[in-house]
């Protein structure tokens, strides 16, 4: 197949170094990718915490996401999962009050 081993060699190394250096971009690509996910998760997850501070103690959070095709638009679906404690005494609750 191949008449010099210098040429064999060469092609080796080659084919190794294509290999490296798709592996390298598709590492980033994941890596930007997780980051860009972080980042959402990380507002999505403060507004939660700002709105609901004055009645609950949140904590544990964790999440989930999926890629949705929305026609012809891309989007990202988060769950996200958090430990709410009420903080606030039942009775103490505009809800409660109206009842009573």
């Amino acid at each position: 197949m191949f008449k010099n081993k210098k040429i064999l060699v060469i092609t080796v190394l080659l084919f190794i170094l294509t290999i490296l250096v798709l592996s390298k971009l598709g590492f980033q690509k994941d890596k930007t990718e997780e980051i860009f996910i972080s980042k959402i998760y990380e507002e999505i997850k403060r507004d939660i915490i700002r709105q609901n501070n004055r009645l609950y103690k949140l904590e544990n959070f964790r999440y989930d996401y999926e890629y949705e095709n929305i026609g012809e638009k891309k989007g990202i679906s988060f769950n996200i999962y958090a430990d709410m404690i009420l903080i606030q005494h039942p009775s103490d609750s505009p809800y409660v009050k109206e009842m009573i």
